[in-house]
């Protein structure tokens, strides 16, 4: 498996694929949730490369290779969690069509799709909004809901309707309650899953399915391109 590290611009990366230089049937960014960072997810980069894609990690936010120097305390700051966590969210999903449009420049990478996990499925789920050429989203144990939020990405359900999206969710959830992303998924009349026994650290045989549902979706959605 070919794998390297590099940067685009100030935003650091993971790329594995089964050989160097394409070109490659489609290409998937693969985002971290909080505290993690691209090599939590080395496993599941390499079994998206094994598909034949081009799978790309992406540090997100005050993580990874561009790290806050505590991250904690910045989570902690004036005892808004969800503001803060918002903060990480907002630069890292600025990022997506810049990123694309260097990868795309760089790479024969075929069309591009986002998946991302906890932190990173809130990210997927704003994808769509500021990348509309994205051929599909799999947000993971996200929500699209921001709350208190004026660019809450369940207040802009037009901007789904041109894009494939998978969303699976836990059950049993309470940092992530999968009530918003059921009900919002339902309403713009996209696939949805809710794994009803897992919690937020998914039982493996959930996760497994789950994760065998996203390789198989970005499987349909990259090669019918």
């Amino acid at each position: 498996m070919y794998t390297r590290k590099f940067w685009i611009d100030h935003i650091p990366l993971i790329a594995m694929a089964r050989s160097p230089g394409g070109p490659y049937p489609g290409t998937v960014l693969l985002y971290h949730g909080l505290k993690a960072s691209k090599e939590t997810h080395l496993k599941e980069l390499e079994q998206i490369a094994q598909r034949g894609f081009l799978a790309i990690g992406v540090d997100a936010h005050g993580h990874g290779e561009r790290a806050l120097p505590d991250l904690s305390a910045f989570m902690a700051e004036g005892g808004d969690f969800h503001g803060n966590f918002l903060k990480l969210v907002r630069p890292t999903v600025a990022e997506i069509p810049h990123l694309v449009s260097r990868l795309e420049s760089m790479e024969q990478t075929g069309p591009v799709a986002v998946t991302g996990i906890s932190m990173g499925g809130y990210i997927a789920f704003a994808a769509p909004l500021v990348c509309p050429r994205l051929a599909t989203v799999v947000p993971i144990l996200g929500s699209p809901v921001w709350e208190s939020s004026h660019d809450s990405p369940h207040l802009r359900p037009e901007g789904f309707e041109q894009i494939a999206l998978l969303a699976w969710n836990a059950g049993r959830d309470v940092n992530v309650p999968p009530g918003p992303a059921r009900e919002f998924v339902a309403r713009i009349g996209k696939e949805y899953v809710e794994y009803a026994e897992s919690d937020h650290f998914m039982r493996p045989e959930d996760w497994h399915d789950g994760w065998r549902r996203t390789l198989d979706w970005l499987e349909l959605y990259l090669c019918a391109r």
